[in-house]
């Protein structure tokens, strides 16, 4: 079920191509290790930013920060909900701004299957954590 919502969501997702969502068995061995890498180890991020920042701040933040690893006509897959959704960006502005925007909790995970990079931005104790790691 929650994989038939995913995939409405996405389909209506501004500054994008719906591909699929994925299943558990169509990531790549690399890109399965450094998810998990990313979730179960303590690894140094490349960059921080405190919590206490206001939403508009980290989200510029963010942008800052990942916007030169996703441009048009990349297939990258966003982690959303403990799914995968494959999608082709076709204008990056406009899908990181309704990405962003339309979270409760600002943050994002994107494997970049074009570029072979996984991007991350995840809350931490006392701050936001940026992640680009090589798959």
């Amino acid at each position: 079920m929650r994989r038939h919502v995913l995939k409405k969501e996405y389909e209506n997702f501004p500054g994008v191509q719906f591909k699929k969502v994925l299943l558990p068995d169509e990531y790549t061995k690399n890109e399965d290790r450094e998810l998990e890498y990313l979730t179960k180890t303590y690894s140094i991020p490349n960059d921080r930013i405190d919590t206490r920042c206001d939403r508009e701040h980290l989200i510029a933040w963010i942008k800052e920060k990942v916007t030169t690893y996703l441009e048009k006509g990349n297939n990258v897959v966003f982690m959303d909900k403990g799914f995968g959704v494959n999608v082709t960006i076709l204008d990056t502005e406009k899908m990181l701004d309704f990405y962003l925007n339309s979270k409760l909790q600002v943050g994002l995970c994107i494997i970049n299957r074009s570029l072979k990079k996984v991007l991350d931005v995840s809350p931490e104790e006392n701050n936001y954590a940026f992640f680009i790691r090589d798959i």
